[in-house]
Parts: structure tokens; sequence; C-alpha cells
């Protein structure tokens, strides 16, 4: 058991003095005197000061935190060191790097902004002074909330001096609220695995009314009506924007979508070109240009990186067209469903791999992974691990490699996961693998979580590709003698890639909601969202 050495509880009394000139941070420490307050912080110097514990009483930032104590490892605290941070705002010190320095001392201390000034004129007890910029507030470094500039609130930031146990007697600053932001006890990351795990209750519905933005305030770069369509997409897994139009140009509102969402650019032009459009055709080479049905699926599953965000702006939609009706369905919540209704199934489907191909003249891809992929673990066996990845897509699937006795235990799972995902399967096609009451059961949760709209022209659909399964219903076109009734079905469609959509996304969510929390939902690319 980790003893406490040294106890240091302070009310919080003591402040120090941070200002900035330029591009240089000065820390000084001032006087001791004596303030209220309705919290208290209290350090203890662990297992022979290998490790500390932090713990907080009455008020704090995160109320969910309350009470609650949490541990760093010197090794940790060392690394994430500020003073190893370069100028530029990369990390100078490695793991591999510490060589056993353990904790000699450390205390609370606090900065109160309101009264500091470059010109204070107090008996410094010590000066820590690095050259670094451009360090938001919410920044992964530990420099975040110590560092000035345009990112400082004016609050008072509780801040905690670590001073080594080596020849120099080194020190170190951290931010208390950003060592409680990257808290990696069992049960911080637990809550964060909480805040960030899709779950049905974060899915959208078939009644759900998704978030609708104008195209005229995007055309003119309104960052506070992108942020709402960006905020809507890594929240809900979709939105629409209205009202877009070609200006002569039918790839307009694909393109200024692109731009304004990912910084200019569009992705997976390889096969399609940069911009596609989506129109039943003779002699198609995707099943997407023809009239039939399309059953849920993500586009370009056979990629390492398939695209992380799709936009299909409906050029065309006559009334005369029967059917093609637009599907969406989150399939990382269906999984998290799956494991708790079917976690047998569930396993197989994280422990086999499935085979997503294309292969026409001059395209030969293929990709095999799971369909259903979990964030790494201490014990790779355990299947509560957090869903970080779904890879689904029926049309772009190529023969099974996999060990024989898996098998029917794959086709069973594929089966049951499938109804959750696929309402167009009746619930009355018989199936060998699963049983009557099962079918009725993943199909209710199909019927309940699959959104469907008919678009009208100028609407365009903006969703996630990771994280929601799209499809359509299968169309004809009537004849008609009413000239205004008739048209076709046309689209216009193109990506953009997560990593820079996401980028997109947590700037402008820097900008327009600069106090808020910063969290955002797992979306889907193989990772968890962090922090």
């Amino acid at each position: 058991l980790d003893v406490p050495q040294k106890k240091n509880t302070i009310m919080l009394s003591t402040r120090s003095i941070f200002t900035t000139t330029c591009n240089r941070l000065v820390l000084r420490q001032a006087f001791w005197r004596s303030s209220r307050s309705s919290s208290s912080v209290t350090v203890d110097v662990l297992n022979s000061g290998k490790r500390i514990s932090i713990s907080s009483q009455g008020e704090h930032n995160s109320k969910q935190q309350q009470n609650t104590a949490v541990q760093f490892d010197a090794p940790w605290l060392w690394t994430n060191c500020p003073t190893s941070i370069q100028s530029t705002g990369q990390r100078l010190r490695s793991p591999g790097q510490y060589s056993g320095q353990t904790i000699r001392t450390c205390e609370i201390v606090q900065n109160d902004n309101d009264q500091c000034s470059p010109s204070s004129t107090r008996n410094d007890e010590f000066c820590y002074q690095q050259k670094v910029c451009n360090i938001p507030r919410d920044s992964c470094q530990p420099v975040s909330g110590i560092y000035g500039g345009e990112h400082r609130t004016a609050t008072k930031d509780t801040i905690l001096r670590v001073t080594w146990n080596d020849e120099a007697s080194s020190v170190s600053y951290f931010n208390v609220d950003w060592l409680r932001k990257f808290a990696y006890d069992d049960n911080s990351l637990n809550l964060a695995r909480v805040r960030r795990e899709n779950a049905p209750h974060h899915a959208i519905r078939s009644d759900s009314k998704l978030k609708r933005v104008s195209f005229d305030h995007i055309l003119v770069g309104d960052e506070a009506a992108i942020f709402a369509l960006l905020e809507a997409i890594f929240t809900d897994g979709a939105a629409f924007v209205e009202g877009a139009h070609d200006e002569g140009n039918q790839d307009c509102g694909v393109r200024t979508l692109a731009d304004a969402i990912s910084s200019g650019s569009l992705s997976h032009g390889s096969l399609y070109g940069d911009m596609f459009e989506v129109k039943n055709e003779p002699n198609a080479n995707n099943i997407a240009f023809t009239d039939v049905a399309l059953c849920p699926h993500q586009d370009m599953a056979y990629y390492e990186s398939m695209p992380g965000i799709q936009i299909l702006h409906c050029i065309e939609f006559g009334s005369n067209v029967v059917g093609g009706e637009s599907t969406l369905i989150d399939c990382m919540a269906a999984a998290y469903a799956l494991r708790e209704i079917a976690p047998h199934h569930f396993k197989t489907l994280v422990t086999t791999s499935a085979t997503f191909i294309k292969q026409r003249d001059n395209v030969s891809m293929t990709y095999q992974r799971p369909h259903i992929v979990l964030k790494a673990g201490e014990d790779m066996n355990d299947m509560n691990r957090e869903i970080i990845g779904v890879n689904w897509s029926p049309p772009f699937e190529g023969p099974l490699s996999i060990p024989a006795h898996m098998v029917e235990h794959y086709f069973a799972a594929y089966s049951a996961f499938e109804r959750m995902l696929d309402v167009s399967i009746s619930p009355d096609l018989d199936n060998s693998f699963l049983t009557e009451n099962d079918v009725r059961l993943y199909h209710e949760y199909a019927r309940k979580y699959t959104y469907q709209n008919r678009l009208r022209p100028g609407d365009v659909l903006v969703f996630s590709n990771r994280r929601m399964l799209h499809g359509r219903t299968g169309f004809k076109v009537q004849n008609t003698l009413d000239s205004s009734e008739q048209g076709g079905r046309v689209f216009k469609g193109g990506y953009t890639d997560i990593d820079d959509t996401l980028n997109r996304y947590k700037a402008l969510r820097r900008k327009c909601e600069p106090n808020g929390e910063g969290l955002t939902m797992n979306v889907g690319n193989g990772t968890n969202s962090f922090p």
C-alpha cells in the first residue's frame, strides 16, 4: 500500500504571479497571504517519491470529480514536465529517457491573474522562464493553463509545484486542472469512456429531427454556422444543409461544403473523381449508380483509411420518382447494443476478419479487418473494451478467409448484426442461425433506429461515413404526361478526410466555445476521442 510520506494541505492561500512578455513566460511566486476559499486541494507524496496523490474537496470545475483523488507516477510527471516543451510546442523528453528521478516535495500554489503585472516588485522565491508561444489553453501539452496569451482566462489557476530529488533540486510546475483532465486512474478513465462512447441513447432514431444549417451562411464563411454543422455531425452523426444552389456549377454545393468543413480539401478521388454523380446509368461500375435498393453500408471500406465525411447534394428529385429515400443508422451504437443483447455474436465480429474488396478494370483493392474494433487493453480477450470502430459494407465484401471452425459462428453473428442494421430485411425471412425471437428483437432495433428521408433539390446530407451507415430504398421513374412532374433522381457527392475535418471542428470549437468542456464523441476511426 502507498503510505503518505508528506502531506501539504493549503486552502489556496498562496498565489503565484504569471506574466507574459512577448513570447516569454515569467512565473513568479508572490508573498503568502490568507484568503477565503470554498475549496481545498491536498497533495500527498507516496511510495518513497515514486507517486503523488491530488485530492480536492468542495467546489471544482468538474463536479463529478469532487472529493476524489487522482494519482500520478513520477515517470509520467517527469516526462510531461513543462520545461521539456520546446519553443515549437513539441516535447523534448521521451519515456525512454527517464532515469529513476523521484519526487522530494510537492505543494499547491495559486495563480491570481487579476492582480498580476509584469512590473510587480515582489520578493521572488523563484523565477521560471521558458520560450514557448502560441500554446492554446486546451492543449494536450502540460503548458496549458500556465502560459499566458490570448487563450488566457481571468480565473484563478491552481498550480502544483514539484521539487525533484536530484542534484539540482529541479522544479516542475503543473496546472492542476490540466492534470485532472489527463488523469489515468480507473475512475477517470471510465468516466471519460462513458462520456465519449457511442451508445443507443446517443443514436438518431426513426423520428429524429436532424440539425439544418443554411447553405447561404456556409457560403459566406459564417464560422458559427460551420461550427453548428460540424457539431451536429460529430454529435449526432449527420446533419442537413438546406438551400444549396449551383451558381451555374453543379459541383458548387459539394465543394463549398468540403472547403468549409475540412479547410479546403476533398479526399478519396482516385476511383470516381473528387466529386461524383449518383444517378441511374447504363453499364454502371457501382451499385450506387443504379436504381436498386442500397443496403446500409460505409463507402470505401476496402481502403486502409476510408472516407471520414460524405457529402450528398440533391440536384434533382422528380415527383415522378417513386422510392429513392435516403436511410441512415448509427452502426457504432448498434454494436454497443449487440454486445448487450448477444455477447457471443459480438465477440465473433471482434475476433474474425471480413474481406472488403473493390475490383474492376484498372482497380484492385482489398482489405481485411474485423467488423467491430475495440480499444487495445491489458486483456485482449476482454470484450468489454471500448468500441472505437465498425466496418460494414455488404456490397463490397469478398470471400472469407477465417479458420474453418469459425465459419458457422461468423454467419450467425453476421446475420444477427445485419438484422439490427437493415430494416428492409423482413422478420419473416427464415434464418437457420437465429431463433424467431432473436430475429424479431433485431428487427425491432433496426425499425427504431433507422432514419429515412426523401431529400429535396437543394438539400445536402452531410454525415460521418465512419459512424453512420447510409443506404436508400429502390426507386423507379414513372412516365408522366405532365412535364412539370418529370425528372430523375440525381445527386452530387464527395468525401472529406476524417482527420482534416475533425481538426477543423476542434479548432472552431476553441473559438466558438472557449469555455466549453471540449468533449468529442468517438468518431469511429480506430481510436478513442482524446482528451
